[in-house]
């Protein structure tokens, strides 16, 4: 539910989407208001009225650029859409830790405002009364209303007299309380805005001030952690101590030791630190614990302001490109877990080089478990220290923190108790305890009990664990008894999560991919929620540290899933063979499986089964193992080099359920594996020539890739396939596709799908029986080399086929994708009454008819051929580009935009957009056109509610028609941003009008075309804080009623002889740049501007009366460009430059 607009100032805006990173720690005030609705994830909470809501979104941006994400009712997180939004606000409210309140005359006359004053006085005072240790701060900010103002008596009874009418529409609001929270906001502290300063200085002194009540939004909670203020002030002091590396640009530390010591602890621990420090932004990345790409999108992420939607959508190398361009100020990145082997080392370096982009008081932090590591990535060993050890005590509290779940209190008979526990996790070889040692024989022995006398008792079954043993790591002997203490099951799903899991299980930025947490549900028969349950159990026995299952990604020590790997092994436990339930070789020979012969004609208990090959081994022929032997194996895993022959007989394995084949076939393909009738995940990537014309029935997921098209599907390949949930294709070769017997299809997805003709250029594959899936949601249909979202097409596919899809797609389709060469019938969407997401890019129609499509919300075109008309109902967001083949008879029939429109984008659309093409859209918010035809004028006057307007290249229909105005514009009471600019400094020069005064509510405006302007366009532009004009045309500009700018540029101006009222806002301009105003010979009130912080003025031939001397007084400049203008200055004004500005940079700046 939207909050409803209101015709005061206290309506809420519709909410925006929060690019900031999701936080795992959340806190709650124990102030008494434990509401189920909302946990206290926003320690502060900014509440103000509508009038201000720019002004607040910049603060909120500047917090989240530090580490703090606010309650802010434009962010999704803080209302989301479809719930009611009064009980969030309150609960908000009253569990944050500070409540910012933006003092004004409307936030005394609105409703919603002073409900959440009155919630946080409310909530303080209950928590002074209780004596609580921490209370809820209150920060009056007096930005529009100045303190003498507040406390005026005629104005607060102004403000009763409003609050009684408000009463009596709203029962619920209780006047005494206001009046009792007004007078109380008076005793808080706060900061007032005064006109001799900027907005931006008053903005960074609240900012400064908040970051200095509140501790950032950490991403990791390290409350638990014991002797963390030890361990960050050894290294703190190091780094103090050490100067930057030539070769990196940044002072680099190491930090070495065992697994389990903490390394990863500590690195999350100074992020935190780092975090709290103004102007510093911090990373963790820990090799090994995801992808390359992912991991480098998280840097991406934590490090820079880009939005998060966008660093998704970019592949590894912009990554990197996006990385150095926009990473220049001060970071900490710690680059933990560095392995010996190349790929690791080389990815730190990656890293490492970052060093060079960002300023140089940056700091990086390395971790490994060997020193020689981080001498080879050329960390200097005079840099590097071993990894500080827990004290007795901190050890102790650690055990005891996982042991009792945070409850400390223990009698004085349990002291000795807990001393023969910790005694375990010590390690005479290095002389240290092992922090991950403790967590998990805590967690094991606090699932036994809770009392320390019965720990004691437990210790006997702590079975296999001997300190002395010369393991892999010593920690790995408390790791197996929480290992062994789980039911057979749950070791199952463990050693899935970690070693048997199918290759790229994850999810895709679209969501729409086959993750880790599908398959384990498909494999174990279980709901996904089933899943995330046990997985969530092996979280609380220390087994993972993490589950996202968004993301479907766990996350957990390396040291466990080293512990899994050598576990799989069999390295761990000498076990006989036949007693083992998991095999695995990697880059190992399978000896047992060749050379040994079970009892009973299998191997009985082996249920797990593995073997994976590197490209640069050499191969080992698999068909020489007795496939018959491993018949009761559920999972198999068998990924080998591109050179093995294949031929792999596997019908014996009668119980198989997963199977993921990486350029390996099995003998009996063509008939469909028919004899494993368990089959239900069937994952294949083969590079040879092959043909797969059957599919066991039990199949409920397909995933089929192949290369250079040699994988071939035959027509009646989906024939038995009736539990089939989820099919992917890739680079196949098929003719008829015939899908109507795949009656539990959900979800299909077809890439660079071929026709088995290779020789023809034009080929047609046509997809039988789409319109009988009734459970069919998400249909994906894509060339993979094509680059959309307004990308460019690659080329790289040497031939094209013309595939057709000749029939109606499904009632119960949701979500349709396709980018590939396809003719759509007319009517294709008949019966797509639940169709909400549409992407259609490269395809071939006669027409669309999108009417039935009731349930529209996003609608994307791209490149559509031959499209005579487009039909749009209920559609909330659409993207049009290259609607080409425009004839005089498309004229006629223009675009029809409905009334549920909300964001439109349009690019290179030849169907025109006349005069009442938004005649209907009153929701639209968003619009924007991109070298688009337009007709003579465009009437925007029921836009009303427009916030956003872009236009970049508008072309009238006729050549004739070289005028074009757009109307309506003044009545747009919510556009905050108008931009208007050239498309192509190619393109054909165009002149436009501006026939209208612009809206009050309007705050950023760029043009950059060949337009117009009355020189009373800024009458009502009382908001305004931006405005950059080039290539205009204006004789007089008359800025007097814009007193919020805070940054004018003007380039090119042409015929500009006045500009006046640049004095209306002399405290709040910073910067000012007016170039190449050939006509301009005066800037009258530039001497008054005294908040200005850049003043660049070039090329102006024609300016007089400028002296040096006259700008004295603007002493806040830092930076200050005259060339090319006429400035007079005597001899004498230059000894006394430096005087005038203090902080000026000097060097090249001025050229007089």
């Amino acid at each position: 539910m939207k909050r409803p607009r209101e015709s005061e100032a206290d309506g809420r805006a519709d909410d925006i989407p929060e690019s900031s990173r999701v936080r795992d720690v959340q806190h709650r005030s124990d102030g008494g208001m434990d509401d189920p609705l909302i946990e206290c994830k926003h320690r502060i909470f900014l509440s103000h009225s509508g009038a201000q809501k720019d002004f607040v979104e910049i603060l909120c941006e500047a917090l989240e650029n530090h580490g703090r994400f606010p309650f802010f009712d434009r962010r999704h997180s803080s209302l989301p859409k479809g719930e009611s939004f009064p009980e969030r606000i309150l609960a908000a409210a009253r569990q944050c830790q500070m409540g910012v309140v933006v003092v004004s005359e409307e936030y005394f006359m609105s409703k919603w405002p002073m409900i959440e004053l009155d919630a946080f006085v409310q909530t303080r005072l209950k928590q002074e009364e209780q004596q609580s240790e921490t209370k809820l701060k209150i920060l009056p900010l007096f930005y529009k209303l100045s303190l003498a103002e507040f406390e005026n008596e005629e104005r607060r009874a102004a403000w009763y007299s409003k609050w009684e009418d408000l009463a009596k529409e709203d029962k619920r609001i209780n006047i005494s309380s206001w009046k009792d929270s007004l007078r109380q906001l008076k005793r808080f502290n706060g900061i007032e805005y005064h006109h001799n300063m900027s907005l931006m200085a008053y903005r960074d002194e609240i900012k400064d001030s908040i970051c200095n009540e509140v501790p950032p939004d950490v991403k990791w909670d390290d409350s638990h952690v014991q002797g963390g203020a030890k361990l960050c002030q050894v290294i703190q002091e190091a780094i103090s101590g050490i100067q930057p590396l030539k070769q990196y640009g940044v002072r680099v530390v190491g930090v070495y030791g065992v697994g389990g010591m903490g390394k990863t602890t500590l690195c999350k621990i100074l992020c935190n630190k780092f975090c709290e420090k103004s102007h510093v932004k911090s990373s963790h990345v820990e090799l090994g614990s995801k992808s390359s790409t992912e991991l480098l999108k998280e840097v991406l992420k934590d490090l820079t302001n880009n939005d998060h939607d966008f660093v998704n959508g970019l592949i590894e190398d912009k990554c990197w490109d996006f990385l150095k361009a926009t990473c220049k100020h001060k970071i900490f990145l710690a680059i933990d877990n560095v392995w010996p082997d190349p790929k690791s080392r080389e990815e730190a370096k990656k890293y490492l080089k970052l060093g060079k982009e960002v300023h140089k008081e940056s700091v990086v932090i390395v971790t490994s478990r060997a020193l020689e590591t981080l001498t080879s990535l050329g960390v200097s060993k005079k840099d590097c220290f071993a990894m500080p050890s827990l004290e007795k005590e901190d050890a102790e509290k650690l055990f005891l923190y996982h042991a009792t779940s945070g409850n400390r209190v223990l009698n004085e008979n349990d002291k000795h108790a807990i001393k023969k526990c910790i005694d375990l996790c010590y390690f005479s070889t290095g002389g240290h305890y092992l922090p991950l040692a403790l967590k998990a024989l805590g967690l094991q022995l606090g699932c036994i009990d809770k009392r320390p006398s019965e720990w004691v008792k437990a210790l006997k079954e702590v079975k296999d664990f001997n300190p002395l043993k010369d393991e892999e790591n010593p920690v790995f002997g408390i790791l197996r008894t929480s290992f062994d203490s789980l039911k057979s099951t749950e070791q199952d799903l463990f050693m899935d999560l970690v070693v048997f899991t199918p290759m790229h299980s994850k999810v895709d930025e679209e969501g729409l991919s086959f993750g880790l947490m599908d398959w384990l549900a498909v494999v174990h028969n279980q709901s996904l929620q089933e899943i995330g349950n046990r997985v969530q159990r092996l979280k609380e026995r220390g087994l993972v540290e993490d589950v996202d299952m968004g993301a479907q990604h766990v996350y957990m020590h390396d040291l466990y899933r080293e512990f899994a790997n050598l576990e799989a092994s069999g390295k761990l436990k000498d076990l006989d063979f036949k007693k083992r339930k998991w095999a695995y070789y990697e880059n190992s020979y399978p000896t047992e499986c060749l050379k040994m012969m079970p009892s009973r004609g299998r191997w009985q208990n082996l249920t797990r089964f593995g073997i994976e090959e590197e490209w640069e081994e050499k191969p080992r022929r698999l068909e020489r193992i007795k496939w018959s032997y491993l018949s009761d194996v559920v999972v198999l895993k068998l990924w080998c080099d591109g050179k093995h022959p294949g031929d792999l007989d596997l019908k014996g394995l009668r119980c198989l359920k997963s199977l993921d084949l990486v350029n390996v076939c099995p003998l009996d393909i063509r008939d469909g594996l028919q004899n494993l009738e368990h089959l239900v995940y069937f994952k294949w990537v083969f590079r040879n020539d092959v043909f797969l014309e059957k599919l066991p029935a039990s199949l409920e997921v397909l995933l089929l890739e192949g290369s250079y098209r040699m994988f071939s599907l035959g027509s009646g390949v989906f024939d038995l396939c009736f539990n089939l949930a989820k099919l992917e294709l890739r680079d196949c070769r098929a003719g008829n596709l015939d899908f109507r017997n795949c009656s539990s299809l959900q979800r299909l997805q077809l890439f660079d799908l071929h026709h088995p003709d290779l020789e023809a250029c034009v080929s047609e594959l046509s997809l039988d029986g789409l319109q009988d899936l009734s459970k069919l949601t998400v249909f994906r249909w894509k060339r993979r080399h094509f680059v959309d979202s307004w990308g460019s097409l690659d080329m790289w596919s040497p031939m094209w086929f013309n595939h057709r899809l000749q029939c109606q797609l499904p009632a119960s389709l949701r979500v349709l994708r396709i980018v590939e060469d396809v003719s759509l019938r007319s009517d294709v969407f008949a019966r797509c009454t639940k169709l909400r997401k549409v992407y259609l890019g490269l395809c071939r129609a006669e027409s669309l008819d999108l009417r039935n499509c009731t349930s529209l919300e996003s609608l994307e075109i791209c490149n559509l051929y031959q499209s005579k008309e487009q039909s749009f109902i209920a559609v909330t967001e659409a993207s049009l580009e290259r609607l080409d083949d425009l004839t005089e008879r498309d004229i006629g029939n223009p675009i029809k935009l409905p009334v549920s429109l909300e964001v439109l984008r349009a690019w290179s659309v030849r169907i025109p957009f006349v005069s009442g093409a938004f005649k209907l859209c009153v929701n639209l918010t968003k619009l924007e056109l991109r070298n688009c035809v337009a007709g003579n004028y465009l009437d925007f006057r029921n836009c009303s509610s427009l916030e956003s307007l872009e236009i970049l290249g508008l072309h009238p229909i006729s050549e004739g028609a070289l005028v074009l105005s757009l109307d309506g514009l003044q009545d747009l009471r919510n556009l905050t941003v108008f931009r208007w600019k050239f498309y192509n400094v190619h393109d054909k020069v165009y002149s436009y009008e501006l026939e209208c005064q612009l809206p009050a509510s309007l705050q950023v405006l760029e043009i950059y075309e060949n337009v117009c302007l009355r020189s009373n366009v800024f009458a009502r532009c009382t908001k305004l804080s931006e405005l950059n004009l080039t290539s205009c045309h204006a004789t007089s500009l008359n800025l007097r009623n814009c007193n919020a700018l805070q940054r004018v540029g003007l380039e090119k101006v042409e015929g500009l002889r006045t500009l006046s009222g640049l004095s209306s806002s002399a405290a709040t301009i910073e910067k000012l740049k007016v170039n190449g105003c050939d006509t301009l010979d005066r800037i009258p009130g530039l001497d008054q501007l005294v908040g200005l912080r850049d003043l660049r003025l070039r090329n102006l031939c024609s300016i007089r009366n400028l002296r040096l001397s006259k700008i004295g007084c603007l002493t806040n400049l830092e930076e200050l460009y005259l060339d090319g203008t006429n400035v007079e200055h005597l001899e004498e004004d230059v000894p006394t430059l430096a005087a005038y500005w203090p902080r000026l940079k000097w060097g090249s700046l001025v050229n007089t």
